[in-house]
C-alpha cells in the first residue's frame, strides 16, 4: 500500500481507515525502507528490529533508529 493512499485515508474521517486507526497521524512511520509503500518486507525490519533490542543484540538495521524528515498537512 502506498503512504500517500494511507495518509488520504487517514484525513477522510468517512474511511474505515480513519474510523479503525484514527490515532495514527502518519503512514511514512510504518514505511521503514523509505520507498513510499508500506510493504511485508517493513513488517519483516520492524520484527527483527523489536527482536534484537528486546534481545540486547546489536541493530542490524540502521534505518528504524533514525529520524526521516516527514511532512504531512491535515486539514481540520
Amino acid at each position: 500500500m502506498s503512504t500517500t493512499y494511507l495518509d488520504q485515508q487517514l484525513k477522510n474521517k468517512n474511511s474505515s481507515w480513519y474510523k479503525e486507526y484514527s490515532f495514527m497521524k502518519c503512514a511514512a512511520v510504518a514505511d521503514i525502507d523509505h520507498n513510499a509503500y508500506i510493504e511485508s518486507k517493513d513488517k519483516d525490519s520492524l520484527m527483527r528490529y523489536v527482536a534484537e533490542k528486546g534481545a540486547g543484540a546489536t541493530i542490524t538495521n540502521k534505518e528504524i533508529n533514525t529520524l526521516f524528515p516527514v511532512t504531512v498537512i491535515y486539514d481540520n
